[in-house]
């Protein structure tokens, strides 16, 4: 699913270099903030077993991440919403709790190798 997708599409940035000029190594530090107080929310909601924030710090990570061109990141993120919007229309939330829990670890290991590549970018890039 993820596996296809680049952890960060280059040209999705440039597009966004155009947009912000200057602007984007603040861009790049709001992101990567949000990005780890999205996942915390997620996680956080996993441990007292609520659904909507999960779902809503999800669809959070999801927006951002694609913004910036995370597409793995944003591609899981959106699974986990998805995901989480069909059990709480099914009423198997407590099924969907039980089986997120890898799905937040792979976000987790996600996360980590985008933020890796983003500072490795601006390195290159002298952003």
């Amino acid at each position: 699913m993820t596996e296809e997708l680049p952890i960060i599409d280059t040209s999705s940035i440039e597009e966004v270099k155009e947009t912000m000029g200057d602007k984007l190594p603040r861009m790049f530090n709001y992101f990567f903030e949000d990005s780890q107080s999205y996942f915390n929310s997620i996680e956080n909601g996993f441990n007292t077993s609520n659904i909507d924030e999960i779902i809503n710090s999800a669809h959070s990570l999801k927006s951002s991440s694609k913004l910036i061109g995370a597409l793995q990141l944003s591609k899981k993120a959106e699974y986990i919403e998805s995901a989480g919007r069909r059990a709480k229309t099914e009423s198997s939330e407590e099924s969907f709790i039980l089986k997120v829990e890898n799905d937040i670890q792979i976000i987790r290991n996600i996360l980590d190798i985008t933020h890796k590549q983003y500072k490795k970018y601006q390195k290159e890039n002298n952003i």
